[in-house]
């Protein structure tokens, strides 16, 4: 829109034989400036929220473990193994984090679709872009729940048994 009223400002100088500047409007250097600002900041709250999601999924499952001490002990005792109690909560964590990239992926795709219109010059958004961050965050997520479940793995069962509150979950990194 800015250039074709630029087009048409010149148009009218010509037409009256007056001269005109070929250099580019000043607040072209402006939009350029607006959009790196932008992007750092979009840069900042990413990494505020993946800091942020690693801290819910931290406390998260930290909560889950804590309540489920008494189930885990009852699982040792029975002969489970380390890898199938660090299983039972992969599983339910994996399931919430594959229906959350359902919803989200579509969203941020149409999002990101919007955004690109207002710009004079676009890009299409492929859907091979997202499945890096989306891993990135998974392999982070794993890790998060398998240290917590293999902590509490580890803990003494018969203590956990006699105890009728224990809640004493040490949350390791």
């Amino acid at each position: 829109m800015i250039f074709i009223s630029h087009l048409i400002f010149m148009e009218i100088e010509l037409k009256e034989g007056r001269s005109f500047s070929t250099d580019f409007p000043s607040d072209s250097n402006t939009v350029i400036l607006t959009e790196k600002t932008v992007g750092s900041i979009l840069s900042a709250f990413s990494l505020l929220a993946i800091l942020l999601l690693c801290l819910g999924i931290f406390g998260l499952i930290g909560y889950s473990v804590t309540q489920r001490y008494k189930e885990i002990s009852i699982r040792k005792i029975f002969g489970a193994d380390t890898s199938k109690i660090i299983w039972l909560f992969t599983k339910e964590y994996a399931k919430l984090m594959l229906i959350a990239t359902a919803i989200g992926i579509p969203l941020i795709n149409y999002l990101l679709q919007e955004w690109m219109r207002s710009f004079p010059y676009k890009i299409d958004i492929r859907l091979f872009i997202f499945p890096l961050p989306v891993l990135i965050l998974f392999i982070i997520s794993m890790l998060i729940i398998y240290s917590q479940s293999l902590h509490a793995t580890r803990i003494n069962a018969a203590e956990t048994l006699r105890n009728k509150y224990n809640l004493n979950l040490k949350f390791i990194f």
